[in-house]
């Protein structure tokens, strides 16, 4: 019985941990991808260099991604 209530507990410790982490995650590319998004709606990716300026600031978005604190143990789900 004990038994059980521990295990039940832990699976609802770890589905709240994994949802706020979700959460975390998301929020976090949310902010990273601001500047791409503003470039998109400036036409700046559709100019002359704009490829090349695309995959910079993607690359950009992801490392910071990769190093941003905090994201919990949905970070590579997200």
């Amino acid at each position: 019985m004990a038994q059980d209530k521990l295990e039940a507990a832990k699976e609802e410790f770890c589905r709240r941990n994994e949802e706020a982490s979700e959460q975390q995650c998301q929020k976090v590319l949310r902010e990273l991808w601001q500047n791409v998004e503003r470039r998109l709606q400036c036409g700046d990716y559709a100019a002359p260099g704009g490829a090349q300026l695309f995959q910079d600031d993607l690359g950009y978005v992801l490392e910071k991604y990769k190093w941003w604190p905090g994201k919990g143990v949905k970070v590579s789900g997200v």
